[in-house]
């Protein structure tokens, strides 16, 4: 919810390439921002999961002694 806040006026809070394509097919965005949208959704997801990663990824090590690899898939 604070991401929608932080960046509504923007992006129009689309942090989802599915809503971004129902926008598109909506007529209330057009289709040439369709890419934009959906490449920034990514690189954005990518480093949030990144960071998430880097926080967690010695406690997954540390109460289940398992592989980072493994919890990333968990």
């Amino acid at each position: 919810m604070l991401a929608f806040y932080m960046c509504g006026g923007v992006s129009g809070g689309c942090f989802n390439p599915a809503v971004s394509l129902a926008l598109c097919l909506t007529g209330r965005r057009p289709w040439s921002m369709y890419p934009w949208h959906v490449v920034g959704q990514m690189v954005g997801a990518f480093i949030a999961a990144t960071l998430a990663f880097s926080v967690y990824s010695g406690r997954y090590e540390q109460h289940f002694g398992i592989q980072y690899y493994v919890a990333a898939l968990i």
